[in-house]
């Protein structure tokens, strides 16, 4: 028997494999994460927080990060060392997110009916792999929302269509690196209605961005995808301009399919979406990961002329998934948190938020052999918090809220691939805001459909 404290020789290939991790991560490390937490420190241990200097600590990193490229991509692997090629040809890549919802509510101030909203939402994203580690891919996203109040309507029509080019390399069987370079165009359109006046404002969007990821293979065809981006984005009507400049860090899941992956569950006799509800199952569901973004906007005014300039930061952090405790029954939910900045170039005005929601959940599929076991009902409940805070020269006002309420509906699982869904529900549901200074209370009820990517794991 070996002995515990035996050293043990790693075999030649071995170490070659560890020295090839070893490049890998020593670039991200001191590149990106090393400045970062350095400029953390330096920044919380100053009287000027990270989170009112955003861009020096971005820009500092985004830098140095940046010089690492060249070094990342000049790595290189043997066809004969890839068991699993993130950009292989007619591979089709794309994150996993809400794709969709439709949600009509009802509010209510106090217990009195005021006003109903209405919002669609569509966002479909894909890039598709042509070989040579070259991919081409394009996201439509649009939200056609509405807000009626007892005395008018207030529209709110939006679309972009955004083309992308991208080269992707693998740098180990696990790990991959890929440049994304993307140009956006639109339109959008706010429309106010009373019974006597009708107003339309419209607005030309354009934008670009960059993007370097490194996805991590998690699963079959499934990575986690940290990400590092830039982007630029234009608002631009008659009578005024509004420019961004955003950098930002995110953390999320991505699958990589080829043309084999994409298997129809209805087609297969429903053998895809066999023994996915048994227990010890669980589910990953949309808008699972990290964000943090922070920049600056500029605003200018033509008549009269005046500029405006605003520095902003925004993280989001997001889980939601589901555990299958026995068969067919699962339990989990959601937790959302944000906080968010934004002031003034001048000092003269700031405006803070932090939000915090867990939306606890049961989920019951039906104990059928058949299709009729991607049917599910589903009950949960809101729980959350809303702290805002609106700084004005010497002056500060804070407002906290609680939130509370339920759903209930129905779902379905449609799979496409062996581990991957499209999760569609529709559902009732009742939400409470509570002032908590007031006790005034403002409640939305009603109901929504809604469709995302969601993700399989276990036995």
């Amino acid at each position: 028997m070996k002995k515990i404290n035996q050293p043990v020789r790693l075999p030649d290939a071995c170490k070659e494999n560890r020295e090839k991790i070893l490049n890998f991560y020593r670039p991200l490390i001191t590149g990106f994460f090393v400045p970062l937490i350095t400029g953390l420190v330096k920044s919380y241990s100053s009287k000027n927080p990270l989170v009112m200097k955003p861009l020096r600590i971005l820009l500092i990193t985004a830098i140095t990060f940046l010089s690492s490229i060249t070094f990342v991509f000049s790595q290189s692997l043997s066809a004969r060392d890839i068991e699993f090629d993130f950009f292989a040809p007619n591979k089709t890549s794309y994150k996993w997110q809400q794709t969709g919802y439709y949600g009509q509510m009802t509010i209510y101030d106090n217990g009195q009916k005021t006003g109903t909203t209405n919002d669609t939402y569509i966002d479909v994203q894909a890039t598709h792999w042509l070989g040579k580690g070259f991919g081409v891919g394009l996201g439509v996203e649009g939200d056609w929302s509405g807000n009626h109040p007892a005395n008018g309507d207030i529209l709110g029509r939006t679309w972009t269509i955004e083309p992308s080019l991208s080269y992707g390399k693998m740098l180990s069987n696990k790990w991959g690196a890929y440049f994304t370079g993307d140009v956006s165009f639109g339109k959008d359109k706010d429309i106010y209605k009373s019974s006597t006046t009708n107003t339309t404002n419209t607005s030309d969007l354009f934008g670009y961005g960059l993007t370097i990821g490194f996805p991590y293979r998690i699963s079959k065809y499934s990575a986690m995808t940290t990400k590092l981006f830039y982007d630029y984005s234009q608002d631009k009507t008659d009578a005024s301009k509004q420019k961004d400049n955003t950098f930002g860090f995110g953390l999320g899941f991505e699958d990589y399919l080829g043309c084999s992956d994409f298997k129809c569950d209805v087609g297969s006799g429903f053998n895809v979406s066999k023994g996915k509800y048994d227990q010890g199952r669980w589910f990953i569901d949309a808008e699972t990961g990290v964000l943090f973004k922070a920049g600056n906007t500029e605003t200018h005014y033509n008549n009269p002329s005046l500029s405006f300039k605003d520095k902003f930061n925004n993280l989001d952090l997001g889980f939601h998934a589901n555990y299958y405790v026995f068969d067919h029954l699962g339990l989990g939910g959601g937790l959302t948190y944000n906080n968010s900045v934004q002031k003034s170039d001048d000092n003269a005005f700031q405006y803070n938020t932090n939000q915090f929601q867990f939306n606890p959940e049961v989920v019951f599929n039906m104990p059928a052999d058949n299709g009729w076991r991607n049917l599910f009902v589903k009950a949960g409940g809101y729980f959350g918090s809303n702290n805002t805070e609106v700084k004005s020269n010497n002056t500060s006002t804070t407002t906290k809220e609680s939130s509370s309420g339920y759903n209930y509906g129905l779902g379905y699982y449609a799979f496409f691939a062996d581990q991957t869904a499209f999760k569609i529900c529709t559902y009732f549901t009742s939400i409470t805001y509570k002032e908590k200074d007031t006790d005034d209370k403002t409640r939305y009820k009603g109901f929504r459909a809604e469709v995302g990517i969601s993700h399989s794991f276990g036995k």
